[in-house]
């Protein structure tokens, strides 16, 4: 069986546009193709447990300082903001760690 895959169209012809154009662009396929999963690595959810926690008080710290601030206006707005992405960058990565050892892809 042949499959050729043209501007997102499918076409299931043999031979469109002549041997040349379908040998370029076209995929031969002899069979279904079988994608087997490894097998799953056991997760230690107490360590990932442990380290998420640690990544949320960090987060917590940070925002803290940040509200504790008294100047009616932030003083370097960008060091917050490198401070507050951060923060979100490290709650993804806690919640993505979470994602992998709970809940198998």
């Amino acid at each position: 069986m042949a499959a050729c895959q043209t501007l997102g169209r499918a076409i299931n012809h043999w031979k469109p546009r002549g041997f040349r154009w379908f040998s370029r662009v076209c995929v031969f396929a002899s069979g279904p193709v079988m994608m087997s999963r490894p097998p799953r690595v056991p997760v230690d959810l107490q360590a990932v447990t442990r380290d998420v926690k640690a990544k949320i008080r960090q987060v917590i710290g940070e925002l803290e300082a940040i509200e504790q601030q008294t100047n009616p206006i932030f003083l370097q707005p960008r060091d917050v903001y490198v401070d507050l992405d951060m923060c979100i960058h490290q709650l993804e990565s806690a919640m993505s760690r979470m994602r992998s050892a709970w809940w198998s892809p």
